[in-house]
């Protein structure tokens, strides 16, 4: 190494990367898919918005056989609530469509690596799941772009009704001055 101290072009090795196999971590044992133990890194997230935004096409692509069977049961049920049941009855349908969705964005990522084999461990499940919770934000912002234009809308045609009932309504005769 450095035995020489009276030779000032000797210069220090550098390290290697990547690191010697006795400085490598263990890789952690791929579990994903066997509906065991959780890592801790998944563990730690909260909130996945790819399972809350986009359920029933999240839960067939992470094989989960009985959520997949429910949303297409409140997708039914919503309609035949719609159209024959009024208001209510699609508004209490849709009340429990929601109460799923927190469920399922409230655990999506404990249930993906649970219920999906990831061959590439976590590195291929982190890489999955961005894309799923890019689009469950999309999504989600497009929402609330279409209801804010819509809102838009509805005050622009209420302000022209109005102003048109103001327009349209009976006017005063001028009365003859001086009679």
């Amino acid at each position: 190494m450095h035995d020489n101290i009276d030779n000032p072009t000797d210069t220090p090795p550098t390290p290697t990367w990547p690191p010697t196999p006795h400085e490598e971590t263990p890789e952690p044992e791929n579990t994903s898919g066997a509906d065991t133990a959780v890592p801790a890194e998944l563990e730690k997230l909260r909130w996945h918005w790819g399972a809350f935004a986009l359920a029933p096409f999240w839960s067939v692509a992470h094989r989960l056989g009985w959520w997949s069977v429910v949303y297409l049961s409140l997708l039914i049920a919503e309609i035949l609530a719609a159209a024959f049941g009024g208001l209510l009855s699609a508004l209490e349908v849709g009340s429990f469509d929601l109460f799923l969705r927190c469920v399922m964005g409230s655990s999506g990522h404990v249930l993906a690596w649970r219920r999906r084999h990831f061959a590439g461990g976590l590195a291929q499940y982190f890489a999955v799941q961005r894309v799923w919770s890019t689009a469950g934000i999309v999504i989600i912002l497009c929402c609330v772009g279409v209801l804010v234009a819509a809102a838009g809308a509805i005050i622009v045609f209420i302000d022209s009704f109005l102003r048109a009932l103001q327009g349209a309504g009976p006017t005063a005769s001028p009365q003859p001055s001086g009679q």
